[in-house]
């Protein structure tokens, strides 16, 4: 056994195969890997890591399953779940997924079940394809570690507001203490609805003042440019660059030649690209005149606006700027993506409701998220007010809004 001190839940405590795991070169790689990305560009204290919040989750997966009374095999699966959910992450945690198209969860799954983890995994009797079912949505335990409320988000939302300093009202004690499983859902009983209503709108807010927080995803979407142009030059192999840890990645840019040289050294000395136009989906005019809901209609702008289209729109937002296309990035996050149906609330009388059902709070998260997640065209700050200027009028029409 050994006790990890840790500044959101005290003491975690690993043992069994979780001690073997933890001490691999797999795993102490995601000590090198930011949580947060590039948001310590906002926020300094932001520089804590996927290694930390691994532990925190596998903790939370025990606190949950003592108090839930689950067997002994259960309490294994979701704890080495928790432990493993984020060991298929690239340097800055999301960066290497834009670049690529492919995300940390399959990376995670694949890195299960080979090497020095399925051997530790299969000493212990565990089934490592169980873990992998687990992680990607394919078990009945997977609930615990991917729901619209589950212990991997209870721990990412606890630790990212401690150490940016962002003040969240997310009381993991009690959401554990009320959480029951229902069939293959999680469900809240009705005492604890409080505490679902402050981790939602903690979630809620985190989003513009950090994940989604402009300065942020311009040095984000630098980095990402600066890989891509690694990777076409052929300076870098794709594969070779999920392996990286932040700091091999930074050396990696610092030591390229031509434009991915020149983006790691300006965001070395945050010279960082600025906001040239950007809409939030709820002001999107099409909304007034559509029966779609602003998600469904998120994903037809998304499905419309391939790779190909997005690098042809920033070549011809570059000809009319009169600047290289290399300097205009157009950033089209993922939505927040928050589904208030799945929030199962199970009322005294033991009926489970939607969330929705019992809480205006909850109702009119799904809309009023919209407001938070933005496209954005960045641009070199010098070029910024010409850019202001010139897409007022033409990105409407670009993205045929």
């Amino acid at each position: 056994m050994k006790r990890i001190r840790c500044p959101i839940h005290n003491y975690v405590t690993l043992t069994g195969p979780a001690l073997g795991i933890v001490d691999l070169p797999e795993f102490q790689r995601l000590r090198g890997i930011k949580q947060l990305g590039m948001a310590y560009m906002v926020y300094p204290g932001a520089r804590h890591t996927r290694f930390e919040h691994s532990l925190g989750v596998c903790h939370l997966g025990g606190v949950v399953s003592d108090t839930l009374s689950l067997p002994k095999e259960d309490r294994e699966m979701i704890a080495l779940s928790g432990l493993l959910h984020d060991i298929g992450h690239g340097p800055f945690s999301h960066i290497m997924e834009s670049v690529s198209g492919k995300t940390h969860e399959e990376r995670s799954a694949r890195k299960i079940k080979e090497g020095r983890i399925v051997e530790e995994l299969e000493k212990a009797g565990i089934d490592p394809h169980e873990i992998a079912d687990t992680i990607a949505g394919r078990s009945r335990l997977s609930p615990f570690i991917s729901s619209e409320i589950d212990i991997d988000r209870m721990d990412y939302l606890l630790r990212d507001a401690h150490y940016t300093g962002v003040a969240t009202g997310v009381d993991a004690g009690r959401l554990t203490a009320v959480m029951e499983l229902d069939g293959n859902k999680l469900v809240f009983r009705e005492a604890g609805l409080g505490a679902v209503e402050a981790l939602l709108m903690a979630r809620f807010m985190m989003y513009p003042y950090v994940y989604y927080h402009h300065t942020a995803r311009s040095a984000e979407r630098m980095l990402s440019r600066a890989i891509n142009i690694l990777i076409e030059s052929g300076q870098m192999d794709e594969g070779r660059l999920w392996e990286m840890d932040d700091i091999a990645l930074v050396a990696a840019l610092r030591g390229s030649s031509g434009l991915s040289n020149e983006l790691m050294r300006m965001i070395d000395e945050r010279r960082l690209y600025k906001r040239g136009w950007e809409i939030s989906l709820s002001q999107l005019p099409k909304l007034l005149d559509s029966d779609l809901t602003p998600l469904q209609l998120l994903g037809l702008l998304r499905h419309d606006l391939t790779k190909e289209k997005i690098e042809l729109l920033e070549r011809e937002i570059a000809r009319l700027m009169d600047i290289e296309p290399e300097q205009v990035i157009i950033d089209f996050p993922s939505p927040p993506g928050l589904d208030t149906r799945e929030i199962g609330i199970r009322l005294r009388d033991k009926k489970v409701v939607s969330g929705r059902s019992v809480s205006n709070l909850i109702s009119i998260l799904d809309k009023a998220q919209l407001d938070h997640w933005k496209v954005r065209v960045f641009v070199p700050e010098e070029n910024r007010e010409k850019a202001v200027r010139i897409l007022k009028g033409k990105m409407p029409a670009f993205l045929h809004l």
